[in-house]
């Protein structure tokens, strides 16, 4: 909830969104949108466990082997027929209820989106501002994430850390080809604010004036 997807406008055929980013409910829970094309992609894979099985029932050569994350018996279990897959947390579901309804009828889509975007851009003016480079700047970047050059002079020190120690902030660093060349800044949620954005640029100048 940090940037429009428009999951129809584009035919996308699956959406996953982890509860915990930009809507701010607990973690642990996935919203889950997909069209009719990937439910019948996937249920060419459907199998019904053993315990529920009926005798007439069809099991795929196939099938997906993680009952842990099988969509086929969950849209089971979300169906009339209400086919038993696990107990439910439902305290994670109050949970994502509360804070969708804080984000859609509190403040409201189009606003919630304007102001990541405004953080967003005032951080990178920011961290521009200090000297360094925005990572493939304007290229598809995403309003609630920046990403940062690191300095040569700081790529093979303990700044990370430190930060995290001395000055109680976190940044993430990145994986693959870019492990050890960016920093990954979030700005998401309730942390996508004026006051916040500029308490993280205070101290991490300072950071980095201290790491020379």
């Amino acid at each position: 909830m940090g940037a429009p997807v428009k999951a129809d406008e584009w035919q996308i055929d699956a959406v996953v969104g982890g509860s915990q980013k930009c809507l701010g409910a607990l973690p642990g829970m996935s919203l889950v949108t997909f069209n009719d094309r990937f439910a019948d992609e996937i249920n060419k894979r459907k199998r019904i466990e053993l315990g529920v099985r009926g005798e007439d029932a069809q099991t795929a050569a196939n099938f997906v082997p993680s009952n842990y994350l099988d969509l086929t018996q969950l849209q089971d279990y979300w169906s009339p027929a209400r086919v038993n897959h696990h107990t439910e947390a439902t305290i994670g579901i109050y949970g994502v209820h509360e804070a969708l309804r804080l984000g859609v009828q509190e403040e409201g889509l189009a606003n919630r989106f304007a102001r990541h975007q405004q953080v967003h851009q005032a951080l990178n003016n920011a961290v521009k501002a200090l000297g360094l480079t925005i990572f493939n700047e304007g290229d598809h970047e995403m309003p609630m994430v920046t990403c940062v050059e690191i300095p040569e002079a700081l790529r093979d020190t303990n700044f990370q850390s430190e930060l995290l120690t001395k000055f109680g902030v976190e940044i993430a660093a990145s994986f693959g080809s870019l492990q050890g060349k960016i920093w990954r800044l979030g700005t998401m949620g309730y942390v996508a604010q004026k006051g916040y954005l500029v308490r993280f640029i205070s101290i991490f100048g300072a950071a980095l004036l201290q790491a020379g």
